[in-house]
């Protein structure tokens, strides 16, 4: 099932408001310039896609992340038309990859929720630079379950001293502004927020909202190649897109424009570009791949749904956005980047966004004109439990865990979670990773289930955590102070 896109709302470098995103795009302005909110004294890298009106010494203090995160929800709240529908049938989904540091990521939505009046689920993911792209698959089967009516997704991140340090630290900053598959390499900072209204067909209509622009399907992938670095042979990437497009229902040959997750690293770009030739095909060489962070910059976990919205308003234009500062093709590059400053008159109805995060994290989404017709959606099928594991203070047995919460337990040593996967080495792993792996490795047992070869590719893994381990958390803390 897919579903209409009947308000968007975005604050971004370029500016306030969807209207403002496109003139800025049209003109072949870029918003990125000299971060003045924190001193970069001592870095190399000075540049930053940060909100203009942001911009100065101690404006980040007032929770910037939810300033950002509410005035986007409140343009796309508006734009939809969501006064009549009932407030708890109004979900919301928000998607940042750090945020404010000084602020929880549930307080975040929390904040924006109260403000546009969403009473609905409220669900917050945390996928580094895919975050807020999850957050619109997510809304896709919300409204599949009918959870709700109508979902308010997107994301908002803001740029801190913290996340400067860090990808400075990393080497993947660029000294210009950002030149997606061209020189220089590296990328560009941003932030910014961006939301999305996304409800059923049959809703928007009988409601009269606009439903000519639609999320038909999304896909989702885990490299787990490396922590910053993607799989060099894009292989993780293309497991998403394809993904994507099985869910939209549509063939690779739909496809008429490609919004790249393009950050400009030597690493990222020609990841990418070999994902993209494995699912396009012959057809790589034809269709064009451009990259909307040479405009925002990188808005981190508000990547993708800013990068959405500025391929829907496109669409409304017949147009695709295109790869600024390109100076020329690094190896590995796309065909076609649409090198050039404005937006090219191009007609198209469907398209692929794509991002990729730290952590191995994958998520593409098909956008475009609504189908004439909609696909019918899947009969709900069962899903069986065959294997479960549990660590804690109970021990490393299923047994143990329940005796423990039916009696009262014998104290127990602390489980030898080593000895559990001994083919895993977990030399310095923080506490949190060890029962995880741990906990998993007991389940796949109990299952009698060996992860092993194409089952690779069809097994995920969804964890669930309160908060970053204070372990990892304190360690990234001290390299980057």
């Amino acid at each position: 099932m897919h579903a209409v896109v009947t308000g968007m709302g975005a604050v971004t470098a370029l500016g306030r408001g969807v209207a403002r995103q496109w003139s800025a795009i049209a003109a072949g302005e870029d918003g990125i310039r000299p971060i003045e909110r924190f001193s970069t004294d001592g870095f190399d890298v000075r540049l930053g896609g940060v909100v203009a009106d942001r911009n100065c010494a101690g404006a980040g203090d007032a929770a910037l992340c939810i300033e950002l995160g509410i005035d986007a929800a409140r343009e796309a709240w508006a734009a939809a038309g969501l006064a009549g529908v009932p407030a708890e049938r109004i979900a919301l989904v928000v998607g940042s990859s750090l945020g404010d540091e000084r602020v929880p990521l549930h307080e975040v939505t929390c904040a924006i929720g109260d403000a546009v009046g969403a009473r609905g689920p409220r669900l917050t993911v945390s996928t580094a630079c895919t975050s807020s792209t999850n957050a619109l698959g997510l809304a896709l089967d919300l409204l599949e379950q009918g959870a709700a009516d109508a979902v308010i997704a997107g994301g908002t991140d803001v740029l801190t001293p913290l996340v400067h340090a860090g990808f400075h630290a990393l080497g993947v900053l660029s000294i210009g502004k950002c030149a997606p598959f061209s020189q220089p390499a590296g990328t560009t900072l941003g932030e910014g927020a961006g939301f999305v209204v996304l409800e059923r067909r049959a809703d928007a209509r009988r409601r009269g909202a606009r439903s000519d622009r639609a999320v038909l399907g999304y896909g989702l992938s885990a490299d787990g190649y490396h922590e910053t670095g993607p799989d060099p042979s894009g292989g993780g990437v293309a497991r998403a897109l394809r993904g994507a497009l099985a869910h939209a229902g549509v063939g690779a040959d739909a496809i008429g424009y490609v919004n790249a997750h393009g950050t400009g690293t030597t690493a990222g770009d020609p990841a990418e570009w070999r994902a993209l030739r494995q699912v396009l095909g012959e057809r790589a060489a034809h269709v064009p791949v451009s990259a909307s962070k040479s405009f925002f910059g990188h808005a981190q976990g508000a990547a993708g749904v800013v990068e959405v919205i500025a391929t829907l308003v496109a669409l409304d234009h017949d147009a695709i956005p295109p790869t600024r500062n390109f100076a020329g093709p690094r190896p590995h590059a796309p065909a076609d980047p649409v090198a050039q400053d404005r937006p090219r008159p191009h007609v198209y109805d469907l398209a692929l966004c794509n991002n990729s995060g730290f952590g191995g994290a994958n998520c593409a989404l098909v956008v475009g004109r609504t189908p004439a017709v909609e696909l019918a959606a899947a009969p709900p099928r069962p899903i069986y439990v065959i294997g479960a594991g549990a660590v804690g203070p109970h021990g490393t047995s299923a047994e143990a865990l329940l005796a423990a919460l039916t009696e009262t337990p014998p104290a127990s040593d602390a489980p030898r979670l080593d000895a559990i996967a001994p083919a895993i080495h977990l030399r310095g792993a923080d506490p949190s990773m060890r029962y995880l792996v741990a906990a998993a490795s007991l389940a796949l047992a109990d299952a009698r289930l060996r992860v092993r070869g194409p089952a690779r590719e069809r097994t995920g893994l969804i964890v669930g955590m309160n908060h970053v381990s204070p372990d990892s958390h304190d360690a990234l803390q001290r390299t980057i102070d």
